[in-house]
């Protein structure tokens, strides 16, 4: 028996999310288990010194600091992006490439991660993970934006409440620049800055959180 084909009228211009959202948590977990992996300490002389494995675990303090950085960004932009898919009613073709965009930004952390944590003198360093932290945050920006001007959000989230987070998350964006110049003379400071503004994004995301009926 032949497949019956579909007219024109039958097909969907939109798709539920639920594929973009089981996708979207893959990719995601893989990356966060992926940063884990830059982890490794010299090997001991002697395997029963405690003081030369306290040594040699100091000795990648900087790997440790970045993994910390990387690991809160990504999970907070995870629960940003789970958070966004809650109020989004539909998607399209469009929302697709749009995220896969993002995580495509969101895979290459891990190799951020190692170079930063190798080289955390190195102002260049820095400002790769600028760069990606920034461009992230737009992409993650442009995805929402499409979402409200497209009308795929739902009623569930207060306007006001929407706008207020909207306005707070695009200023951190913009902030986020900043320290992509600092590196260029103080790559530590542009480190804590980064902590800060990933800070800022966590405590932000208590505009888009759904209440509990």
């Amino acid at each position: 028996m032949e497949p019956t084909e579909r007219k024109p009228h039958e097909i969907k211009e939109f798709q539920t999310n639920s594929r973009l959202e089981a996708f979207s948590d893959g990719v995601f977990a893989i990356v966060i288990t992926l940063l884990v992996l830059e982890l490794t300490i010299p090997e001991l002389r002697n395997h029963d010194s405690k003081q030369e494995l306290f040594e040699a675990l100091y000795s990648i303090r900087n790997k440790l600091l970045s993994y910390a950085l990387c690991f809160l960004f990504v999970g907070q932009l995870w629960i940003s992006h789970s958070n966004l898919f809650r109020i989004v009613r539909k998607t399209d073709i469009n929302l697709f490439w749009l995220n896969n965009f993002l995580l495509m930004c969101v895979c290459l952390f891990p190799f951020v991660a190692g170079i930063i944590g190798d080289y955390p003198r190195n102002p260049g360093a820095m400002m790769v993970f600028g760069i990606l932290y920034s461009v992230t945050g737009v992409a993650f920006c442009a995805m929402a934006i499409y979402c409200s001007v497209k009308k795929f959000l739902t009623n569930a989230l207060p306007e006001e409440r929407l706008k207020k987070g909207s306005i707070y998350m695009i200023s951190m964006m913009t902030l986020s620049v900043i320290p992509v110049f600092i590196a260029e003379y103080n790559p530590a400071m542009a480190l804590a800055c980064y902590f800060l503004l990933t800070v800022g994004y966590i405590f932000g995301q208590k505009f888009f959180v759904l209440k509990e009926k």
